[in-house]
């Protein structure tokens, strides 16, 4: 077993909020192992349809650890470049203290989602677009 990546910690210093939103994005998006997700299909359902909150998901099915054989390659790319790199504790901070697990995670979610899939540069999008209307012809019109 790997060292973890992250570890719930409990009492006045707990990051059970903050886990449980990255768990959720994790679970989500289909970036946890796909052994554990088939193995543990109920309870992953379960987090995507927001019944079972993700720090229940750590504490019940991770056994309170992020670990990476938990992780898929894709998660664990994510988790090397948002979490280890400290962008999810700059996320944390600036967002502040959240009511609850699920608005922390709505907070939270697009930051994650930049991290996972990250815009192209508007010369690619934009050169892109213009190959494909080149492709594209209409019936009826001649070719220029």
């Amino acid at each position: 077993m790997t060292s973890p990546i992250l570890s719930l910690s409990l009492g006045r210093d707990s990051n059970e909020q903050s886990l449980g939103a990255l768990i959720t994005f994790l679970v989500s998006h289909d970036l946890l192992a796909p052994q554990l997700m088939s193995q543990h299909g109920s309870a992953c359902a379960r987090v995507k349809m927001q019944d079972l909150r993700g720090s229940e998901f750590l504490t019940t099915v991770l056994v309170g650890d992020l670990r990476s054989e938990h992780l898929s390659e894709a998660g664990l790319a994510f988790c090397k470049n948002y979490v280890t790199s400290g962008r999810f504790a700059d996320d944390l901070a600036s967002i502040g203290v959240a009511e609850n697990e699920w608005i922390l995670f709505d907070r939270l979610s697009a930051r994650m989602m930049s991290v996972l899939k990250p815009k192209a540069p508007e010369s690619i999008a934009q050169s892109a677009k213009q190959v494909v209307a080149k492709i594209l012809q209409f019936p009826g019109r001649p070719r220029s």
